[in-house]
C-alpha cells in the first residue's frame, strides 16, 4: 500500500510543532531547588499556570494528530522511529500534564480562595508550597530532559518526512527576491 503525501506531509508538521514545543520549554530557566523565591518569580513572571497549560496542549494536540494519522498506518510499521516518537509524547504530554494541573493547584490555593472556612478545609490537603516544588523540581526538569532525548528523533522525522525542492528562478535584471528561512515551512 502505497504512502499517503498528506501522511507524508502531517508527520514533518507533528515532527515541526514538537521540536517548537521542545525548543520552548527547553528555554526555560529552571530555579535552584533550594530557592523558593525563584520559583515563585518563575511562575509569576515566564513561566505561569496559563503557559504551562498551552504547553499541555500543545502536547494534546501532537498526539491527537499522530493517532488520527499515523497509528494503525503501514508507514507506522515500516517506521520505528514512529513508534518511538509517540511514546515519547505520551511520555511528555503526562509530564506536561502533572506541570499544568500542579501550578492551577499552586495557584488556586496560594493565593485567593473564597472564604477563610475554604482555606481552613483546604489547609490540610492541600500544600501549595509542595505543589509549586513537585512542578519545578520533578515535572519540568523531567520534561525537558525528555525533550532532549526526544529532539533526535523527531529531527530525524522532520527530515526524512519533509519534502525539498529545488527552485530555479531566473528575475529581470535589477529584481531581487526576499525569501523567508525556508527551514519550518511545512
Amino acid at each position: 500500500v502505497a504512502d499517503s503525501v498528506d501522511e507524508r506531509d502531517r508527520i514533518a508538521e507533528m515532527a515541526t510543532a514538537f521540536l517548537g514545543l521542545a525548543d520552548e520549554i527547553e528555554r526555560i530557566a529552571l530555579p535552584p531547588a533550594a530557592d523558593d523565591s525563584a520559583r515563585e518569580t518563575l511562575v509569576h513572571g515566564p513561566f505561569q499556570s496559563s503557559v504551562a497549560q498551552e504547553a499541555r496542549v500543545r502536547m494534546h494536540g501532537i498526539q491527537s494528530a499522530y493517532d488520527v494519522v499515523v497509528a494503525g498506518t503501514p508507514l507506522e510499521g515500516l517506521d520505528p522511529d514512529l513508534k518511538v516518537f509517540r511514546g515519547y509524547v505520551s511520555i511528555l504530554l503526562h509530564l506536561l500534564e502533572a506541570v499544568a494541573y500542579l501550578l492551577q493547584v499552586h495557584g488556586r490555593f496560594s493565593g485567593d480562595l473564597r472564604s477563610e472556612r475554604v482555606r481552613g478545609r483546604a489547609e490540610p490537603l492541600v500544600d501549595p508550597v509542595a505543589a509549586l516544588r513537585l512542578a519545578l523540581q520533578f515535572g519540568l526538569p523531567n520534561a525537558v530532559a525528555c525533550f532532549r532525548e526526544a529532539r533526535v528523533v523527531g529531527a530525524r522525522l522532520l527530515e526524512r518526512y519533509t519534502r525539498v525542492r529545488d527552485v530555479t528562478l531566473d528575475l529581470p535584471p535589477g529584481r531581487k527576491l526576499h525569501l523567508r528561512p525556508a527551514g519550518l515551512i511545512v
